[in-house]
């Protein structure tokens, strides 16, 4: 009895040490060859990053907080910034130079932003891009109150495409997602000067087109999704080799355990961002997600590299919002697009169009589909209003907050 007791026992804990040592191994190094973008090499002179980077080095800061004209926010007591037209020169003056370099930047043909090495690597650049977007914009509205229509049109189509070609830059998920909040800021100017503009109705025509060019960035997206994975694939080997930090202090070696495979790891991230590149330009019902994103809480706890799968499903999340992210931009665009054919017609006409496939093909080619679920942009006469269901999936009859609207305030 004893002896059987005893073979039993050892039965167990040999089957015990098998699985453990199953769950232990980890995989061959993943196939990644498909996600690694090479550099361009383009010489410095050539690279719109260098006149971009020169441009935010150059930019002087804002004394006045005349930039939150742009976005309506409230100056540093509180109160709300007000139009001066000579403070508005002066600083405007102060900032030609780096106006500038962006447009020479804009010169280039492409864009090639130094690989980001490193998790507490700080890139003022970007912040910088941004402040002078928004003083570009001031610029735009400034030309506007002073009968440059043109001017005012053509310092935004800039801004937008000033935003295009950061998204180029191919340097990551955070320089895509600054490159769209540059082209936001250039289509919100949009809106707020569009009403007033009083050029010949023809002089529009070529703005729809201009903008149009700028709608969709694929092959940029798809880079920073590459980009997004060798960082975190070498965020992943760093946590191994107890190389990580975070705030500039190291992080404790991670090492050989159960929960947690290097391999196994990167093999999940590189199937997270390969289904987000396959993912550009659906609509968010047909997104394709690996099968272990539904896995619950309770069916990771005994499972082979559970942390690997905790930490890359989490990192999906903000993937695949980055993709959604993609489609708002393009319906911003297609709105604001609409919002030129509309002002044009009512200059031509004297009245708003009735619809607007009233547009077609007199003001634009086509009416530009909602990205989100495929159908023809929407308009609502009585409310002034063109949008796009947005994210939540759902019309919401042009009401802002829950869809994405642009007002025709003319």
């Amino acid at each position: 009895m004893k002896k059987r007791i005893r073979i039993v026992v050892i039965a167990l804990v040999v089957l015990l040490s098998a699985a453990v040592i199953y769950l232990m191994i980890d995989e061959s190094p993943p196939n990644d060859a498909d996600l690694i973008v090479a550099p361009l090499n383009i010489p410095p002179n050539e690279n719109a990053f260098t006149w971009f980077k020169l441009a935010g080095e150059k930019a002087t800061d804002d004394p006045y907080r005349l930039t939150d004209l742009i976005s309506g926010e409230a100056g540093p007591s509180g109160e709300r910034v007000s139009w001066n037209a000579q403070k508005v020169d002066r600083f405007l003056r102060a900032n030609d130079e780096a106006f500038g370099l962006i447009r020479r930047g804009l010169a280039c043909s492409s864009i090639d932003v130094p690989v980001v090495k490193g998790y507490d690597v700080e890139l003022p650049y970007l912040s910088q891009w941004r402040l002078i977007a928004r003083m570009m914009a001031l610029n735009s509205i400034a030309l506007a109150k002073a009968g440059r229509d043109r001017e005012a049109l053509d310092e935004i189509v800039t801004i937008v495409a000033f935003g295009h070609m950061v998204e180029k830059g191919r340097g990551g998920i955070m320089h895509y997602v600054v490159g769209g909040a540059i082209k936001y800021i250039g289509l919100s100017t949009l809106e707020h000067v569009l009403p007033g503009v009083s050029l010949e109705p023809d002089a529009l025509k070529d703005y729809v087109p201009q903008l149009a060019a700028y709608a969709r960035n694929d092959d940029a997206l798809a880079d920073s999704f590459r980009h997004a994975y060798v960082w975190t694939a070498q965020l992943t080997d760093d946590l191994f080799d107890g190389k990580a930090t975070v705030d500039g202090k190291k992080i404790s070696k991670v090492g050989w355990n159960v929960f947690f495979l290097r391999n196994a790891t990167k093999r999940l991230h590189a199937e997270v961002h390969r289904a987000a590149i396959r993912n550009i330009g659906r609509k968010p019902g047909e997104y394709e997600k690996p099968p272990w994103l539904n896995l619950k809480s309770s069916e990771l706890t005994l499972r082979k590299n559970s942390a690997g799968v905790s930490l890359a499903a989490l990192n999906a999340q903000g993937i695949y919002k980055v993709c959604q992210d993609s489609l708002d931009e393009q319906a911003r665009n297609s709105a604001a697009r609409l919002l030129i054919a509309a002002k044009w017609a009512k200059l031509k006409t004297g009245t708003l169009p009735p619809s607007l496939a009233a547009l077609v093909p007199g003001y634009i080619d086509k009416i530009p589909d909602d990205p989100f679920d495929g159908k023809p942009m929407r308009y609502d006469p009585a409310k002034k209003v063109i949008y796009s269901i947005g994210k939540d999936l759902w019309d919401s009859g042009g009401s802002e907050g829950a869809d994405i609207v642009v007002r025709m305030e003319f």
